[in-house]
Parts: structure tokens; C-alpha cells; sequence
């Protein structure tokens, strides 16, 4: 008998995982309360695994078909898109699983060229609609009516890319059953910042319009507000700039700093130029201003006592602001200021 197309081996697996799911109480159970053997009864056995898997079956709907994983071929050699930052870092073995989320049609030219450069990649099980934040210079926070994706390239998907089949696997499942926190561990996030994430996830959505960085900036009583490395700068997504893609669990986070000092030597070496330029813009100090907007200001230096802050150049979301009119006529910040929050980062080693 011929071997099944890898499109296909895939979506049949995946198919039988879930049907597991829906037909066998004594898998779902395992699921929930032994999930290490029930992901090795399923050939899926992983060293990264949360307490828990519960399964809410019946909440469950999607189409598992090649089109809605795989998107269709037509579009295979359509155009190039380029490759988000997180693509390059698997590709580099940097990382060993990414989920980026794009346009839907984006999406799939993305994932045949990951493909085609010898990376396993699948779109996500649900689509959304996405709008951008104005405060955050359009950068999107939160998604809006998420549903089971289609055929058609209608919305937004997810797409994530890995260098292991049995990872990618569990992660489209993680997607699938919400189990959020498998997810983060998935893609190399700490366990620390893993577990506090739904907490911060509640305060960014109940006050914050859905910026996380923003809930860590609330629970900081003192001011200016003192990173332990430049990879927390969680702001300079706004402006096209970051290095991992996981909220710490605070900015004195160990485990992110490691990540974020791995991180930077590996890009070094494959990208020397832009991690130079990275390095410097995720240095760069930060005033915060919520609905009012998020200012950095690069090349900018601090005074010896670090109380104030001198700059000739100031990056905003919302770039006619009278904050921003203000800012590029004075030239000088103190750390301490009325206008927001204010956060320091140190120079990458």
C-alpha cells in the first residue's frame, strides 16, 4: 500500500485525536487527570506537560479537513511574503515552535513557504476578525468573533510552524481545547510566566483594553519602572520591535532573561546587523500613557542620577497627540513625570 501524503497522515491523526475525545471517557479522563499517558497512548508524549488537559467535547466543532489546515494549493506559489521575526528564529532552531497570526490568505502563503524550507506547519483550527488598537499605533490586542475556520480565506488564522511533527501536532490541539497554558510551554515559554499569564490576560481585558503590558505596569508600585533586561520591553511591539513573544511574569523575570540573552547571541549569529538594531530600539526607555498613547525614545540617555532623561528623537502610536507636540518642543523627561509610566531597560551584554 502506497504511503499517505504527509498532508493527509497529518489530518488523519489529528482527526482520530479528536474523535478520541468525543467517543472514549476513559481517554478524556486520562486527559484530565493522567494526561502524560494519555498523550503517550496517542504517540504525542512530551517532557513539557501542565497537571491537567480537560476537554470540553461537546463545545467542540470544527471542520479538520486539508483545506481549512492546509489552506488550498492555488495559492502555493502566489507571492512571497516575508518572514515574521518568529518564523526566522525556528527556522534558525532558535525557537522550537512559533504561532504567529496574520491575514488569512497571508497566512497560507506563509505556511507553504515554511514548508517548503523543511518546516512542518499548520493553520490554526478557529478564525477571527481583528482590529487595531489606536492607542497602540493599530497593533492588535484582542480578537473578535472567533469561529471555526473554513475553506475560505475569510479573516484572520493562526499559523504555527515547528521543527517537530509531534509538537506541531499538540500545539493545533492546545488551539483546539483552549489548553492555554500547554501552549505556552509549547513554544518555550517559562513556567512562571506561563502560569501568571491568565491572571495578567483578566486585569489586561477587564481594564486595559487587552494590553498585558499595561496590567505589569500596574502592579509596580514604584517609579520609574526598572527592567531586568531589554527583551521585557513589551511596548516596543507597538513600533515593529520585539524578542520573545511571552509577557514575563514580571520585569525582574530570571527565566526571561535567560531566554532573552540566548535569544540575542543566536540572532547574532544568523542576523548580526538587525539584532544590533533590535537590541538598541528594546533599550530603548519607554513613557506610557495609556488611551493617551505609548512614546520610546531611542538613542536617548539618562542623567548620571537617572532622574532625567534627555532625547532628540521620540517614536509615538499616535504620533499627532498634543503629548507628542509637547514632547518633541522639551527634549527632556523626568523619570518621575505626571504624563504616565516610565520604563528603564538596560543595554543588551
Amino acid at each position: 500500500m502506497p504511503a499517505r501524503p504527509p498532508e493527509e497522515a497529518m489530518r488523519l491523526a489529528l482527526q482520530a485525536f479528536v474523535e478520541a475525545t468525543r467517543k472514549n471517557v476513559v481517554f478524556r479522563r486520562l486527559l484530565r487527570y493522567r494526561p502524560a499517558e494519555a498523550l503517550e497512548i496517542a504517540g504525542l508524549n512530551v517532557d513539557c506537560l501542565p497537571s491537567s488537559l480537560p476537554v470540553r467535547y461537546n463545545e467542540t466543532s470544527v471542520e479538520i479537513t486539508k483545506e481549512v489546515l492546509f489552506g488550498p494549493k492555488s495559492i502555493v506559489s502566489d507571492s512571497f511574503t516575508p518572514w515574521p521575526f518568529e518564523l526566522r528564529l525556528v527556522r534558525y532552531g532558535l525557537k522550537p515552535m512559533a504561532l504567529i497570526h496574520a491575514p488569512a490568505l497571508d497566512a497560507c502563503r506563509l505556511l507553504h513557504q515554511c514548508r517548503a524550507s523543511s518546516l512542518f506547519a499548520i493553520l490554526t483550527p478557529y478564525a477571527f476578525d481583528a482590529a487595531g488598537d489606536a492607542s497602540a499605533g493599530g497593533y492588535i490586542n484582542i480578537a473578535s468573533n472567533t469561529r471555526p475556520a473554513a475553506a475560505e480565506l475569510l479573516g484572520w488564522r493562526g499559523l504555527l510552524v515547528a521543527r517537530d511533527l509531534r509538537q506541531l501536532k499538540l500545539g493545533w490541539l492546545s488551539v483546539l481545547f483552549h489548553w492555554d497554558e500547554f501552549l505556552g510551554l509549547l513554544l518555550g515559554y517559562p513556567d512562571c510566566c506561563v502560569r501568571a499569564f491568565r491572571r495578567n490576560w483578566e486585569a489586561a481585558c477587564s481594564s486595559f483594553n487587552g494590553e498585558v503590558g499595561a496590567a505589569l505596569l500596574a502592579s509596580q508600585s514604584h517609579a520609574p519602572v526598572d527592567a531586568a533586561h531589554c527583551c521585557m520591553n513589551v511596548f516596543a511591539r507597538y513600533f515593529g520591535f520585539h524578542l520573545t513573544e511571552h509577557f514575563p511574569c514580571g520585569f525582574n523575570c530570571q527565566a526571561t532573561v535567560r531566554i532573552g540573552d540566548r535569544l540575542l547571541k543566536g540572532l547574532h549569529h544568523y542576523e548580526p546587523q538587525y539584532a544590533a538594531e533590535l537590541a538598541r530600539m528594546l533599550s530603548a526607555p519607554v513613557l506610557y500613557v495609556g488611551a493617551e498613547g505609548t512614546y520610546m525614545f531611542p538613542d536617548a540617555r539618562w542623567e548620571s542620577a537617572g532622574t532625567v532623561l534627555h532625547y532628540s528623537r521620540v517614536l509615538s502610536t499616535i504620533p499627532e497627540s498634543a503629548l507628542m507636540t509637547l514632547l518633541n518642543t522639551n527634549r527632556t523627561l523626568p523619570a518621575k513625570t505626571e504624563y504616565g509610566r516610565v520604563m528603564r531597560f538596560p543595554a543588551a551584554a
